[in-house]
């Protein structure tokens, strides 16, 4: 009898998308190259997402009370019960014993985390079992403060915990992005020196590309022949930024019967936005605007659509990239707060540099220059879809993990 590699990961979410759909391709792929070699456990600590699906071999494990909801995306702080959580987590380590532990985001981000990640990375890390981070992006949140001592000490010591850093991105590409962000030219050399710290225990998987879930979904059929432009509007999980669908209504309107939007709203979506956006729908009452909560295959649709008009998260940026679409991004900040890198302007920046992306400000966003950023879209070609050997991450991941333990 084979005796299966134990891999327990521990992720967390802000009823977003992006981070649980990363993990749920990198569990995939394990499943699909080892399946009949691996036990995977995954610990989830944010509040359980209904429309999420997991593969069956892989066993969810929800940590008692589940915090830091979309509620943190408007600085509103739910990091609380650290005590219980580090326990609950402890605890399964102990039970699980897991050969591979993997944390998601942290220990470059989420470092809020650290109190019920602490106890029990020092605990594996004494039994030698490998310890992964799983990084989407090359993004470090505590940049300003890493020169302070406390902070300094504490943070190297928790990196020596680390086998590998695997960051989720074709190498140096989005370092370049995020160096271009910085105001000043030594937070630029901060940044630069921080990831050149880490380099040795640094490894660029390539782009993790989202699952292809088998969920089907029929888009609706085009009313004016062939010659109607179809425009597909998403919000990901609808955590931030409900205008963009508002907007992406009124502007429907404005195009004409030319034009059909597909809206996803976000699974996310609060009841209250729900209610605007279908009172928006009625208002205008055009024929051409399609609202969805969620669409499961964004992809396809990239394929074939006129133009794509989102924010610039990974996992949506990622099919971008692969479909070679005409996109307009409208990247997401936190106004409410001074941070000193954001992945989703860095990402927009190299959409643009790229993928002649054009980028919208949030702030500055009307139905009007909506409008005529579509209308200049439509008039271009379709840009090259990204070379292939950027989206080599699934497989990657799982091979770098299982060949270590092998």
């Amino acid at each position: 009898m084979i005796k299966k590699i134990k891999i327990l990961i521990h992720y967390t979410h802000k009823e977003t998308l992006g981070h649980t759909t990363r993990i749920i391709a990198i569990v995939n792929a394990l499943i699909e190259k080892y399946g009949h070699t691996v036990s995977l456990h995954v610990l989830q600590g944010g509040i359980p997402q209904s429309y999420v699906d997991f593969p069956p071999a892989a066993h969810i494990i929800n940590i008692p009370h589940p915090f830091d909801s979309r509620a943190s995306f408007k600085g509103i702080n739910g990091t609380r019960h650290h005590a219980i959580r580090a326990k609950f987590v402890l605890d399964q380590a102990r039970i699980i014993l897991p050969d591979i532990f993997i944390t998601e985001f942290f220990p470059l981000g989420r470092m809020d985390y650290m109190p019920e990640l602490l106890p029990t990375l020092k605990y594996l890390s004494q039994r030698k079992t490998r310890i992964y981070a799983s990084v989407g992006y090359p993004y470090f949140q505590n940049l300003a403060a890493i020169h302070e001592k406390d902070f300094s000490t504490l943070f190297n010591n928790i990196i020596k915990l680390y086998d590998n850093i695997l960051i989720h991105t074709p190498p140096e590409l989005e370092n370049k992005s995020f160096a271009k962000l910085f105001a000043s030219q030594n937070l630029k050399k901060e940044y630069q020196s921080f990831f050149a710290s880490i380099k040795s225990k640094t490894i660029y998987t390539g782009y993790v590309v989202p699952s292809r879930t088998a969920v089907p979904f029929s888009i609706p059929p085009t009313t004016i022949s062939q010659r109607q432009h179809t425009i597909i509007v998403s919000r990901g999980s609808g955590t931030v930024y409900p205008k963009i669908i508002v907007n992406a209504i009124q502007t429907q309107a404005i195009l004409g019967d030319r034009y059909r939007f597909i809206i996803a709203c976000g699974p996310a979506s609060s009841s209250k936005e729900k209610e605007l956006f279908t009172s928006f729908q009625k208002k205008y009452n055009t024929g051409h605007v399609f609202l969805f909560d969620h669409i499961p295959r964004l992809d396809t649709l990239f394929q074939d659509c006129a133009v794509s008009i989102s924010l610039c998260g990974y996992n949506t940026s990622v099919q971008l990239m692969q479909a070679g679409a005409r996109t307009i991004i409208i990247p997401y900040q936190r106004h409410h707060t001074q941070k000193t890198t954001n992945d989703q302007l860095a990402r927009a920046h190299l959409m643009q540099r790229h993928f002649q992306s054009t980028v919208i400000s949030y702030l500055k966003l009307t139905p009007k220059t909506l409008a005529k950023a579509i209308q200049e879209k439509c008039q271009h070609p379709r840009p090259a879809p990204a070379p292939a050997e950027w989206f080599c991450g699934n497989a990657t991941t799982a091979d770098i993990l299982m060949q270590a333990v092998k």
